[in-house]
């Protein structure tokens, strides 16, 4: 008897600690959506790899960088998510990349999101289009 109750102890305690820390990812309610287009042709950029990365506070310190990819459609429509909670850890912020080939969004390859700029928030964010170009420094 003595040695049922020390093993329903044990994997009680078990249970207990493994259920204290969870490393599903959790998403904000909201996304973000815009479309792409060369500059140069105004017709839209398929295919364009969209890189959404969260930033934690403990980042570099033993976590692991999570980078989420998504692919622009056949008409430039982009829709990414939000991680909201990860590995037990809420996001500092999050940046959205866009590239292909050598093309990069005119005003910068990048967008960053606070969390105020997410949290509660349902639905939809819409980014203005952006115009994909080739940066002078990259030209022939």
């Amino acid at each position: 008897m003595k040695l049922l109750l020390k093993t329903i102890t044990l994997i009680t305690v078990a249970l207990l600690l493994s259920s204290c820390h969870s490393d599903e990812r959790t998403y904000y309610q909201v996304k973000a959506k815009g479309y792409l287009y060369y500059k140069d042709t105004k017709e839209p950029v398929p295919n364009v790899e969209i890189s959404v990365s969260p930033t934690f506070k403990s980042w570099g310190l033993g976590t692991q960088q999570i980078t989420e990819h998504y692919l622009s459609d056949s008409t430039g429509y982009f829709c990414v998510r939000f991680i909201k909670r990860s590995e037990g850890e809420t996001p500092l912020g999050h940046t959205i990349a866009f590239s292909k080939d050598n093309y990069y969004p005119e005003d910068s390859g990048y967008i960053n999101f606070l969390p105020n700029e997410i949290k509660g928030k349902k639905g939809f964010i819409d980014l203005d289009t952006l115009w994909m170009t080739i940066p002078p420094f990259l030209r022939n």
